[in-house]
């Protein structure tokens, strides 16, 4: 009897050895098709090619993590990871990432409960970066590198302020609701507070007063700073309508822009054989906009091989006219005049002046 016609040892090769169609076939010296035909007629169940792909990575050891359930849990649910963290991980799509969630009967989270546990872990991140001693240092280096580009009378208001805000993310005071519940609860108290007739007399003459409006400024620039601070270093995206993303420049490492015009000329910077280096949002400068006083960050500082500085804005040409934009700008040439430094504004017209094409 020839060895395809054996039953019993086509059950061995096939099911318990798990070999595949052509793997049996070399062994009974027959075709694929022979061996297809002799486990139908043996009632053989025979695999699908998506069951010999799983076979074939279970054996070879080439199975990926997401194909895991216990491993897709602990990322997922025990340490809260997003799904755009775990496809880094297994090195696949997030809509395969979805999939095995469904597949596997993971319940997913909402959108919002998704930006709560993301804040959270954002605020937990800031709070051990100011508390890492190291860091700390790098950070005053900085602080100070900075610093030499501002007025000598600005350099203490200015540290001031940088420690101020320091203390207050390590105290958790710039910091929203980590949970929809504490939220809620926040909102019921305040509409609770506000039918009272002496609470909102109360908060509407204390709001009116010289005293409270100087306290709110001086907040909304530890706010705008430490904001600013999250997004530069990358641990806080915002949604946008224009291209953004992180580059990896020769002259300034890496850096995360925000639109395609800042990518194109990061690129011509590096390019440039006279840019010694360049720095992207490096100060903050204070202005006046309806009698608040805001901070404005330029988008580039430039360090020329023959010693001059040129800080940078770049807008489009139709946006320049915007009060908030004209009162940036403003502010922008008489900082710095103070500090004999060039202050430019490139708009479209400019970059096709460069060969740049937007």
């Amino acid at each position: 009897m020839k060895l395809h016609d054996n039953a019993e040892w086509l059950n061995t090769q096939y099911i318990i050895n798990q070999l595949n169609l052509k793997q049996v076939a070399i062994l009974a010296n027959v075709n694929q098709g022979t061996i297809r035909n002799r486990l139908k007629k043996f009632n053989i169940p025979i695999r699908t090619s998506q069951q010999g792909i799983k076979l074939y990575r279970i054996k070879n050891n080439t199975i990926g993590l997401h194909e895991d359930p216990n491993w897709l849990y602990e990322q997922y649910v025990i340490n809260k990871l997003s799904t755009r963290d775990i496809e880094k991980l297994a090195n696949v799509s997030r809509s395969v990432i979805r999939h095995n969630l469904k597949r596997f009967n993971i319940s997913t989270r909402s959108i919002s409960d998704g930006l709560f546990i993301k804040q959270d872990q954002i605020n937990t991140s800031v709070q051990k970066y100011w508390q890492d001693p190291e860091k700390h240092q790098q950070q005053s280096e900085t602080m100070i590198r900075v610093q030499s580009l501002r007025k000598p009378e600005l350099s203490a208001s200015a540290k001031l302020n940088w420690q101020n805000n320091r203390e207050a993310i390590v105290a958790g005071i710039i910091r929203v609701h980590s949970t929809p519940e504490a939220r809620q609860q926040s909102a019921d108290n305040t509409r609770r507070l506000w039918t009272i007739a002496e609470y909102r007399d109360k908060i509407t003459s204390t709001k009116a007063s010289p005293e409270y409006l100087a306290q709110n400024t001086a907040r909304s620039i530890k706010i705008s700073k430490a904001i600013t601070d999250l997004i530069t270093n990358g641990k806080l995206q915002i949604h946008t309508n224009y291209k953004h993303g992180y580059y990896e420049s020769s002259k300034a490492g890496r850096l995360h822009y925000r639109s395609s015009w800042e990518l194109e000329y990061f690129q011509y910077l590096d390019n440039n054989i006279d840019v010694l280096e360049y720095n992207v949002e490096p100060l903050y400068i204070p202005y006046e906009l309806n009698g608040i006083t805001r901070n404005y960050i330029p988008d580039i500082l430039v360090y020329y091989i023959d010693g001059h500085l040129e800080l940078i804005e770049i807008k489009p040409s139709n946006m320049l006219s915007q009060p908030k934009n004209a009162a940036k700008i403003t502010a922008g040439q008489s900082h710095c005049e103070l500090l004999d430094v060039s202050y430019i504004v490139i708009t479209e017209h400019e970059l096709r002046a460069l060969g740049i094409k937007v």
